[in-house]
């Protein structure tokens, strides 16, 4: 095959087996950072009932994750990509493991307290996680090939981010049962 016929195919970077894997890899930190948003919303709500602190969780972590934006796309730029990538997605592994434990040992306040702080912390992680990944794509995939690449990057995201709510909402169901969850939506 040619690099003029390579070039031209829709599929042409999808056939890098490391775009492949960052692409994969991409698309499942980006569904499980959905889900958690939905999961956490969902139990901000519960602990609360008030819109105003739901909105505030996502201002928790959208302060931090800007905050550190200008500064981690630096450090993107000087140092391993990968590297930062792994520790943010770390981070968020961090950030995971300690909403699980917080919910199952902690109620009322302190949860929520925790819940924020834990969000902002995973707020900085995906500030650092976000430069760090756009960048690989550009080292992983030859020059000639980046405005494909590009074009299958935002179909993963975006086909991710769609798909979130009915991933989250299988997880409620399968934890919750389909019981608990009708009643809920009835009242």
């Amino acid at each position: 095959m040619s690099q003029l016929e390579v070039k031209d195919s829709p599929y042409a970077a999808l056939k890098l087996p490391d775009f492949r894997k960052l692409l994969l890899g991409r698309l499942f930190v980006t569904l499980a950072v959905q889900i958690q948003g939905l999961a956490v919303g969902w139990q901000v709500y519960e602990l609360t009932k008030s819109p105003l602190v739901l909105g505030c969780i996502g201002l928790a972590e959208a302060l931090p994750s800007l905050g550190v934006a200008l500064y981690a796309g630096h450090i993107a730029d000087v140092h391993d990509r990968t590297k930062i990538a792994l520790v943010a997605v770390f981070g968020l592994f961090l950030s995971m493991i300690g909403l699980t434990l917080g919910s199952q040992f902690m109620s009322g306040t302190p949860l929520v307290v925790l819940i924020f702080s834990v969000i902002a912390f995973s707020g900085i992680a995906r500030g650092f996680y976000g430069p760090a990944v756009f960048g690989i794509a550009s080292d992983v995939v030859p020059r000639p090939l980046l405005a494909n690449s590009a074009a299958w990057n935002s179909t993963s995201w975006q086909g991710s981010t769609c798909s979130d709510l009915y991933w989250g909402a299988f997880c409620m169901w399968a934890l919750a049962g389909p019981g608990p969850m009708a009643l809920q939506q009835l009242f």
